[in-house]
């Protein structure tokens, strides 16, 4: 399951990548040499480097405590991520709003609710926090939703992009960042069923 877990993560399907790790840290065995790792990694990819680090962290705590050199590649990585968010975060305060995309939940709606697109404006350069699933994003960063795709419109203009719904999650990427955006310019008066409610 780490093999498949690593090998998720190498091809990019981030999602597969943190389940199967999953299964390991939680019904297998979390104190294996290096069983944390693609599922960090995955979340870092993803663009969540809170879950990343919260990760590296049981890592730290729970992994191979016989092994010292297990010990030290798991603290190396902790500290590289670590010090990745405060260099993120200072470089926040000097950050001019831009329009991005994003996806995630996108109201506080009991039960379940489709995720999906949407525009923002912000100056938000690491990842959304993720609370009672909501995505958060960090305070003071001037994160504003301008369009949210329906969620029913979401995997047209993924096929138009070429690429898999699957693979959406985090901050979105060309060539569908671009095709959302041609939407919102095209379709400003469209809303899904519900209002968009980002903290």
């Amino acid at each position: 399951m780490m093999g498949l877990s690593r090998c998720y993560y190498e091809m990019e399907f981030y999602e597969k990548a943190i389940y199967s790790g999953s299964v390991v840290v939680d019904n297998m065995n979390r104190y294996f040499p290096l069983c944390h790792k693609y599922i960090s990694l995955s979340h870092l990819a993803s663009g969540n480097r809170d879950l990343a680090i919260k990760t590296m962290k049981k890592a730290v705590l729970y992994e191979a405590h016989w092994s010292d050199e297990t010990i030290q590649a798991n603290k190396v990585l902790l500290c590289k991520l670590m010090n990745e968010q405060e260099e993120t975060v200072a470089a926040a305060a000097t950050v001019q709003p831009r329009i991005d995309v994003y996806y995630g939940r996108t109201d506080g709606t009991p039960g379940y609710k489709e995720y999906s697109c949407v525009v923002v404006r912000t100056t938000e350069t690491g990842s959304l926090s993720y609370f009672d699933d909501l995505y958060e994003p960090r305070p003071g960063c001037d994160y504003k939703i301008l369009f949210e795709v329906p969620p029913e419109r979401l995997g047209a203009l993924c096929q138009k992009a070429g690429v898999n719904e699957n693979s959406c999650g985090g901050w979105i990427k060309e060539p569908l960042k671009g095709v959302i955006l041609n939407y919102w310019k095209e379709n400003p008066n469209v809303q899904s069923h519900g209002s968009a409610m980002f903290m």
